[in-house]
């Protein structure tokens, strides 16, 4: 399965004949500082909204015992069934 075919090689080839040129230095500052923004956003603002909700949906799902650890107490959903009751109080909290 893990076998180079002769179009895998071909394509490497391809790329090595390739001329590699450095990315100027001008580009590179500017990718930078969008790189960095973006990162910041996502600390902040909508993007920490976004990850809140995902977290709470993620620990919503884990609480009923549907799938997956627990986001919020580690708890792996299938070594931690609930009852009934327990599922309306979580579904209550958030």
């Amino acid at each position: 399965m893990n076998e180079e075919t002769e179009a895998d090689r071909f394509v490497r080839q391809l790329l090595a004949d390739e001329p590699h040129e450095k990315m100027p230095e001008n580009v590179f500052q500017r990718l930078d500082a969008v790189v960095r923004a973006e990162a910041e956003g996502r600390a902040q603002g909508e993007c920490a909204e976004r990850e809140e909700r995902r977290r709470i949906d993620a620990a919503k799902r884990t609480s009923l015992g549907t799938f997956g650890v627990n986001p919020v107490d580690g708890n792996d959903s299938l070594a931690h069934k609930k009852s009934l009751a327990e599922v309306r109080r979580v579904l209550r909290r958030h």
